[in-house]
């Protein structure tokens, strides 16, 4: 039969003693280490929007074979076949949101961004982003797309290039 022997704090049996410690410096850890621990993370404000371009163009009927445009170019090369226009839009800074037209016409609820590369620094904080999204070929009024970004901070607008493009079986 153990031992059982009268302790001012607790009523201990024969070996449960270290048990109890071990259980109450755990419990006091978890209570005071908040006090000493800072609870709030240190981040670099996130940057204008100061660029967005498209930087490459393909389709499903070009077997996603992507053809860069240049930072002046307004025509794609190629000519563009299958279903579903694939761009590669890059965004320098942090974009709220983006605006999507064709020949005007706003063609954003059919656009959908189905990937994202994030522009790390050798800080390794995020400058920009390129946004890989895509349309249905038959949701375009024109051959045409424009991407608009949109600042957070101020909401304010910034333009990429228009690019233009021949879809195959269009003459």
């Amino acid at each position: 039969m153990p031992i059982i022997r009268q302790n001012t704090l607790f009523l201990v049996r024969k070996g449960d003693f270290m048990k109890k410690i071990s259980a109450l410096v755990l419990v006091l850890s978890f209570v005071i280490m908040p006090i000493f621990m800072d609870g709030s993370a240190d981040a670099a404000p996130a940057p204008r929007l100061t660029k967005v371009r498209i930087v490459a163009v393909t389709s499903d009927g070009n077997d996603y074979v992507w053809e860069n445009i240049a930072p002046n170019q307004l025509k794609a090369e190629k000519p563009l076949k299958g279903e579903m226009l694939h761009l590669k839009v890059l965004f320098m800074g942090y974009p709220k949101t983006y605006l999507a037209r064709s020949g005007g016409v706003n063609i954003y609820p059919h656009m959908k961004r189905y990937d994202t590369d994030y522009i790390e620094g050798r800080d390794r904080l995020i400058y920009g982003y390129y946004y890989y999204l895509k349309v249905p070929m038959s949701k375009l009024p024109t051959n045409s797309v424009r991407i608009t970004g949109i600042d957070h901070l101020l909401g304010t607008q910034v333009l990429a290039n228009p690019i233009r493009f021949d879809r195959e079986g269009d003459e």
